[in-house]
């Protein structure tokens, strides 16, 4: 699922950042599924949740989403370094569409001038 997200990663929209203290990214896939991740450093984990609700990200990204019906999945649980590296992928992916990184990237490698 988390390869999928990776590779299809145009779905991924919506990205805002979390209000509660944490680098934590909240972000629509295929603008239906709620989702967020973010890196817990003491750890080293990563933490992808999906949320059962019908909210704006905006709204999501701005509550305590503790009281809601919501699934975890933990890289650490997967004990496999290639899972930790999909999550780690899938963050900055996240991370980066919330920076703007995809018209960046897409500016630089379209720009036929050479400076």
């Amino acid at each position: 699922m988390i390869n999928k997200m990776i590779e299809t990663s145009e779905a991924i929209s919506d990205v805002m950042l979390g209000t509660f203290g944490v680098e934590e990214y909240y972000f629509f896939y295929k603008r239906k599924y709620r989702w967020s991740i973010y890196y817990y450093h003491e750890q080293d984990d990563y933490y992808l949740y999906y949320y059962k609700v019908e909210l704006p990200i905006v709204d999501l990204a701005n509550m305590d989403t503790s009281m809601l019906t919501f699934i975890k999945y933990q890289s650490s649980e997967f004990k496999s370094k290639e899972a930790t590296e999909s999550f780690a992928e899938l963050y900055n992916i996240v991370k980066g569409k919330l920076l703007g990184m995809d018209d960046v990237i897409d500016d630089i490698l379209n720009d036929p001038t050479i400076y």
